[in-house]
């Protein structure tokens, strides 16, 4: 097993993927919120990273000895907070973590001007997210919108990520780490639903998908979250597509979170504001010329 597929299956344990839930709100006008909450069973962390180090000739049992608080985390709020603010249209209103009972939680709450920016600063972590417009099919007109999340546990496309290794077969060499595995997301969007591959709840508008080990695994899922909506005048989308880089999801599984950046942050706001306020600007007024 290479290096980086090791590394890589570092950032699906130390970013809480053995337990994930994502919400996603997306309003008409192209903003939204996305909730996050990341768990991770510190024991099986350690036997992860026990396996890393013996590939690595160091001693396997060093890593049992390290404190819950200092064990390495991907999905720790301060990379969050650090995408945020590099990333204009993307803030962080709410981040923190827990240790309690043999597992760490991280939450993040987060709004977004548009999900771009959501995906540009960080905010669904490993996933290629991509929303784009469709042609005319069955279930959907010409136009209408269409968004995928294509988490990095994908198969195929993903395989390069992975040491040039197909992710389930990855998986089941570290199945007593990561059994537990559960990838969970529920995404609301502004117009009404004419196509998806996951549960559709009616009253909210709502589609979710849950993804487990075993599916994985056994080949019967692919990790990839796909949603068709009704196009409409008044959505203000933009089409795009971002890609995670992997290589530095798993150096963020190798180096302890940035210390927040207090200046960036207040110069990030300031010129939000100040762009905001230049929009509001009316328009000069032309006067009327005179005959002389």
């Amino acid at each position: 097993m290479s290096r980086i597929l090791i590394a890589v299956l570092l950032v699906v344990s130390l970013g809480g993927c053995l337990q994930s839930k994502d919400a996603v709100v997306i309003n008409k006008d192209g903003s939204g919120t996305i909730s996050s909450t990341y768990t991770t069973e510190l024991q099986h962390l350690r036997d992860l990273m026990g396996l890393y180090a013996s590939m690595q000739g160091e001693d396997p049992d060093a890593v049992q000895k390290i404190p819950d608080g200092e064990l390495p985390n991907a999905a720790a709020p301060a990379w969050f907070r650090a995408g945020a603010a590099a990333t204009k249209g993307y803030d962080i209103t709410n981040a923190e973590q827990t240790i309690e009972d043999g597992k760490r939680k991280t939450t993040i709450n987060a709004r977004f001007a548009s999900l771009e920016a959501a995906a540009r600063g960080g905010a669904f972590f490993a996933s290629t997210v991509t929303l784009s417009r469709v042609e005319k099919s069955e279930k959907a007109p010409k136009g209408a919108w269409k968004l995928t999340m294509r988490n990095a546990l994908s198969g195929g496309g993903q395989a390069d990520a992975m040491g040039g290794m197909d992710p389930a077969t990855a998986l089941q060499m570290v199945e007593a780490q990561l059994g537990s595995l559960s990838v969970k997301v529920s995404l609301s969007v502004p117009t009404k639903i004419l196509d998806h591959n996951g549960t559709k709840h009616e009253k909210k508008n709502e589609v979710s998908w849950h993804v487990n080990y075993d599916k994985i695994v056994e080949g019967k899922t692919d990790v990839t979250m796909s949603i068709v909506f009704e196009p409409s005048d008044e959505l203000k989308l933009k089409p795009f597509t971002y890609s995670p880089d992997a290589r530095k999801l798993a150096r963020r599984a190798m180096n302890k979170p940035p210390k927040p950046k207090k200046a960036a942050t207040e110069k990030k706001k300031a010129n939000e504001k100040k762009a905001d306020a230049d929009e509001k600007k009316p328009e000069p007024k032309s006067e009327d010329k005179k005959d002389g």
